[in-house]
């Protein structure tokens, strides 16, 4: 992803939403979908109940990373910049995965088990 441009990781996101059918009030995203045979847009809205938790969360990854791209000025070192950006999102993203992959304990002798 870090080769990717802002506009790209913009039609990444967008993808799970373009294979639900999702009716994009952003021209440019259907515009850009509108090129694939499988874009049936027939939905105003995607409920987040018809992604799965790795889709969400992916769009979460991708989003944390579109956020941090940034426009160079002239008094801004843009590699720096970058690199503080790309440390902070990694470090977010290994956090939500050490969240999302603890195991719950279930206690001996319950019903769960």
């Amino acid at each position: 992803m870090a080769y990717l441009t802002k506009t790209e990781l913009k039609y990444l996101r967008n993808l799970p939403y373009a294979r639900k059918g999702m009716i994009f009030k952003d021209e440019a995203l259907t515009q850009y979908f509108k090129k694939y045979t499988w874009y049936n847009p027939t939905k105003n809205n995607i409920n987040e109940k018809e992604l799965n938790p790795q889709k969400k969360h992916n769009i979460d990854k991708i989003l944390l990373f579109e956020n941090a791209i940034i426009i160079p000025t002239s008094n801004v070192n843009y590699q720096e910049t970058l690199t503080v950006y790309w440390q902070l999102y990694t470090n977010s993203i290994k956090l939500m995965d050490r969240a999302f992959s603890k195991k719950v304990q279930v206690p001996s002798g319950s019903q769960l088990q």
